[in-house]
């Protein structure tokens, strides 16, 4: 009997575990990931304005949460991959403990490292607790301000506007961002929605103003100091800023340069594999598929899998997937609200689900079940802040 092929994919966030959930189970899976569990990018507002609630819906769990692994022949490894030798189908990787680097040999190679996007996004160590305990000290920092200034212009800023605004009724918030509307990369029905969905929660706009960045200023933290801007208007003092600007970082410091485009990111094929290598793959916003490097929201996930399964059965190319990215960006942008959840998607529409769907349909069905494959209840929920001090 011909031993299992070997699929190692660097960076197991929710795209590398998706893949993950589709082949372990044929496979020798090997998923290396700085984090001891997995920790969604995603609703930034809410994390900021109710950790508690961001962290009961789903957004943190323990690898051993997810029931569509069980079985599988999946191994995680809380590491980082240091570098590809494509030549000879290894990688290099430095485990958290320990000093020295390993080779891990693989048959295909699933590159899923993702970005770093301000003080959200990082590829650093981190378990739970170390988590837990950053995002509850955050929101509480945030909380503490009277006059807070929301840098950017992405979902992630208009969520964070949005969500300090209407949970911390009394608070200042000012939103700053470089265009005539935010969200750029949505459709312009989507656009003016957002845009009037903030001026009625009391979120005070300030359209076509481009912050400065100091030389030397770290903005993957909150800041104190004043707001500068390019575009000429007045300084703006606040007690703190959060910058959400989308200064995307591709975390591609173990990938070859040959592989890379000039901004940084993989480059691959209409089928996400890296071009002139037949048995490397690229997903997620780290995969260079179009202009909004979309393939972690659009079930790219599902097309990578079948395409590396059709590599290792050596069926042809001609017969792979091609993965087509949508227009423009979808989601429910704002998080779940008290009442529910609007989604918003690429066409301009919209569809509106109420409170009783959100918590009896789209998070235990369609993400959970669907989309997941079964998420079982952490037996450690995470903790409360006064338990992390």
């Amino acid at each position: 009997m011909a031993p299992r092929k070997k699929l190692v994919i660097a960076g197991f966030g929710d795209t590398g575990l998706l893949t993950a959930r589709y082949l372990g189970k044929k496979y020798d899976v090997v998923g290396i990931s700085p984090k001891t569990m997995l920790i969604s990018g995603r609703e930034l507002g809410t994390r900021v304005s109710d950790p508690g609630l961001w962290l009961s819906t789903g957004h943190l769990r323990d690898f051993e949460q997810f029931r569509a692994l069980d079985g599988s022949h999946l191994t995680i490894i809380h590491g980082l991959v240091t570098s590809i030798d494509s030549s000879k189908n290894c990688v290099m990787i430095k485990r958290k403990d320990s000093a020295n680097e390993e080779e891990i040999q693989y048959d295909a190679l699933l590159i899923s490292s993702g970005v770093t996007n301000g003080f959200w996004r990082t590829p650093t160590f981190e378990d739970k607790n170390s988590a837990c305990q950053s995002i509850y000290d955050l929101a509480a920092r945030i909380k503490m301000a009277k006059k807070v200034a929301v840098v950017g212009g992405g979902a992630a800023s208009v969520s964070t506007a949005y969500n300090l605004k209407n949970t911390h009724k009394d608070q200042e918030v000012h939103f700053f961002y470089s265009r005539d509307l935010p969200l750029p990369a949505y459709h312009a029905k989507t656009r003016r929605q957002l845009y009037q969905k903030l001026v009625k929660v009391g979120v005070q706009m300030h359209p076509n103003h481009t912050a400065k960045i100091p030389e030397g200023l770290d903005i993957n933290e909150p800041t104190s100091s004043p707001l500068q801007f390019t575009t000429g208007q007045q300084d703006f003092d606040a007690d703190i800023t959060i910058w959400a600007i989308g200064k995307v970082t591709p975390n591609n410091s173990f990938i070859p340069a040959e592989m890379l485009s000039e901004k940084g990111f993989v480059k691959v094929d209409k089928y996400l594999r890296v071009q002139n290598c037949e048995n490397i793959f690229a997903i997620g916003d780290i995969a260079d598929t179009d202009v909004n490097r979309v393939s972690a929201r659009n079930w790219g996930f599902t097309v990578v899998a079948y395409n590396i399964n059709c590599y290792f059965k050596n069926v042809k190319p001609s017969r792979m997937k091609k993965y087509k990215p949508s227009k423009h960006r979808w989601g429910s942008i704002l998080g779940p609200q008290k009442g529910g959840t609007m989604v918003y998607f690429p066409s301009g529409r919209r569809v509106y689900f109420f409170k009783w769907l959100q918590d009896n349909f789209m998070e235990p069905v369609a993400e959970d079940r669907v989309i997941f494959g079964g998420v079982r209840r952490s037996k450690e929920p995470p903790a409360p802040p006064e338990l992390l001090i």
